[in-house]
């Protein structure tokens, strides 16, 4: 049943990171439940869902992935049509509220002055363009247009699946320079955020989670005051833009961020 959600939704051309992160979920579902089906019952599905050992909001991914999976299941013939599934009555786990963490101009500097030649496209097109993780993993030098100053993120590499471009700022520009005549992956391996990792420990930094997107969108905001255009850079909603990014920096702060540059 699994796979055959999965092939439904590669058929509905779901964006490759919806599809691989439904594989990766569903799959953890189908080691456990090693039957038909139709002979799962909501109580050992909460069973599952509750000892999951993740936050509530990974929790509540995996409960929308499941109830998803068991309507498919319904509407395809592998449970009775017309009645409600093991699923739907799932309990939602509490999610914990956490704020916006960012990183603070000098640690960014001392993060980039320590990063190795191959961890340092992430951590500035990160930084200074605010990608997602997953998408730089999946982006190439070609889709950096230094001629237009803009970033393509092609539809098929975004995690909203629709394609974007994103402003190649003048110091992102200037920590690029000496990749411009790169092609193929910016990410050559996997390793990369383990790396990062690594050097958050090495140096004592406290990394915020997702902290170069949050720190982009926050400096962005700043800098610009327009919830509209940095929802468009970044592939979110103004409304989300807004509410979560406003006033958390000054227009000074946001200035110094888009001014670190490499030392030539």
């Amino acid at each position: 049943v699994v796979e055959d959600f999965i092939a439904q939704l590669e058929a509905d051309k779901k964006s490759q990171r919806h599809v691989e992160d439904a594989r990766a979920r569903l799959h953890k579902l189908a080691d456990h439940f090693e039957c038909p089906i139709d002979e799962i019952h909501l109580r050992d599905l909460q069973r599952w869902l509750n000892d999951l050992d993740v936050a509530g909001r990974t929790k509540n991914n995996f409960r929308g992935l499941v109830i998803s999976l068991f309507k498919f299941a319904r509407g395809h013939g592998y449970l009775p049509t017309g009645l409600p599934t093991a699923a739907e009555d799932l309990s939602k786990a509490k999610e914990e509220s956490s704020e916006i963490g960012i990183l603070s101009q000098e640690v960014m500097e001392k993060f980039l002055e320590g990063a190795s030649e191959r961890l340092l496209p992430l951590l500035v097109i990160g930084g200074f363009a605010g990608l997602r993780t997953a998408e730089i993993m999946r982006l190439n030098w070609e889709e950096i247009d230094f001629n237009q100053n803009h970033i393509e993120i092609k539809s098929r590499k975004s995690k909203t699946a629709q394609r974007r471009l994103v402003p190649l700022l003048d110091n992102l520009k200037a920590w690029l320079q000496d990749y411009r005549d790169q092609t193929g992956p910016v990410c050559v391996t996997r390793e990369i955020e383990p790396e990062r990792r690594e050097l958050a420990n090495t140096l004592e930094i406290e990394w915020p989670n997702n902290a170069l997107r949050h720190s982009y969108a926050s400096y962005r905001m700043a800098a610009i005051d327009n919830a509209q255009k940095v929802a468009s850079e970044m592939g979110n909603s103004p409304e989300m833009i807004y509410r979560n990014y406003r006033k958390l920096v000054t227009k000074k702060q946001a200035k110094e961020w888009f001014s670190i540059v490499p030392e030539r």
